[in-house]
């Protein structure tokens, strides 16, 4: 009978170091269009913000704008990420409205007419200037020629979290793999490779909420686990076989 005598678990990612440690306070915006913002309730249900601080006569922020809507709408307009446009040069909400329309974009805008406080939570040197505030609360400036790889890295620390907190285990016995987790994850691409490269499985399985098993006769020898539950995060387990 095969035993397990030895098992590593650990994660393959890169998250980078872009993120500052710093945290932003909690604050609530109102739009030109009457509607509150509150920033932490975007944060804590997982959704980052991106703050594009312009002026009205400002052509590098006119131009930049149409780039800055198609952002916001390939992150689901406003499901994965909010993307918050502030006037900062004090005029109200119905010419930073008419500013808007002008433009045709379709992200929140707000005023710093009605929110002056913003300007002294946030400092803004120059316009276009752009913050990103990642879900843990920290946040720094960024380009805009940059703000995507941002992105990316908040939202996979975020998808990492949540599957530490639903605490994924992974074991071997009898011919079979035990999936232990805490949530339900579809599709998710169970590979076994041996050190010399030999691939023994490449298969998508539901994992269920509970135990799941999946048949499998592991040679002696060491063998990698890898476990893509969700997109770009991938944990992996080594099993050695005597």
């Amino acid at each position: 009978m095969k035993t397990l005598s030895k098992a590593l678990l650990f994660l393959f990612i890169f998250l980078g170091s872009h993120l500052k440690s710093q945290q932003i306070q909690d604050f609530t915006l109102t739009s030109v269009d009457s509607v509150e913002y509150n920033l932490y309730s975007y944060l804590n249900s997982g959704t980052p913000v991106v703050i594009d601080f312009f002026a009205r006569y400002c052509s590098f922020c006119s131009d930049e704008m149409p780039y800055v809507d198609t952002l916001y709408m390939n992150y689901g307009s406003g499901q994965n990420l909010q993307v918050w446009a502030i006037e900062t040069s004090g005029y109200n909400d119905s010419i930073v409205l008419g500013y808007k329309e002008e433009h045709g974009v379709s992200f929140p805008f707000f005023s710093s007419d009605t929110n002056p406080l913003i300007l002294d939570i946030l400092a803004v040197p120059y316009t276009p200037y752009y913050y990103f505030i990642c879900v843990d609360g920290s946040y720094r400036h960024v380009e805009f020629g940059s703000v995507n790889s941002y992105i990316e890295d908040c939202l996979m620390a975020n998808q990492i979290k949540e599957i530490e907190s639903n605490e994924v285990i992974l074991s071997y016995k009898n011919d079979r793999l035990e999936i232990r987790s805490k949530q339900f994850y579809s599709n998710a691409l169970i590979q076994f490779v041996g050190l010399d490269g030999r691939l023994l499985l490449n298969e998508k399985f539901n994992i269920e909420k509970g135990n799941t098993y999946v048949p499998i006769y592991l040679p002696q020898g060491a063998w990698v686990a890898k476990f893509q539950l969700v997109q770009d995060v991938v944990l992996s387990k080594i099993f050695v076989i005597n």
